[in-house]
């Protein structure tokens, strides 16, 4: 997979801005999702799209992300998104392609604006990878 981006209804992320998002879900699940918070991480979000990855036949995966999967995703995503922010100064849309951290970064603000257009559409939110 070379890279991946987000999309809703009319609305196009932009291109490899995705990319990071299988990883900031392993993260999120390992290090952000509470003991309180992880019968409905798995029941609303994890197990439905661990479900959609195991249906996946070929190198051109997609994911859909319910309004339900993104009320659970968003919240838990905010908190990884401020460490971020808060522990590397200097991140931008200019710099973010030069570390890890900033590719997290800014597939967690394309995040915010899928988010933002699945309210404004009440349509699926898609992370596309080619």
């Amino acid at each position: 997979m070379s890279g991946g981006y987000y999309s809703c209804g009319e609305w196009m992320g932009e291109d490899k801005t995705g990319t990071a998002f299988l990883e900031i879900v392993a993260i999120l699940e390992d290090d952000y999702v509470s003991e309180e918070e992880m019968s409905q991480w798995d029941a609303e979000f994890a197990d439905p799209l661990r479900e959609q990855l195991e249906a996946i036949e070929d190198d051109a995966p997609y994911m859909e992300l319910s309004s339900g999967m993104m009320n659970v995703l968003v919240p838990i995503a905010r908190r990884y998104f401020e460490k971020l922010e808060s522990e590397n100064e200097g991140l931008s849309e200019e710099t973010f392609h030069e570390s890890e951290e900033g590719w997290q970064w800014i597939c967690l603000k394309e995040l915010w604006n899928a988010f933002d257009a699945q309210k404004n559409s009440g349509e699926l939110v898609v992370v596309h990878y080619d």
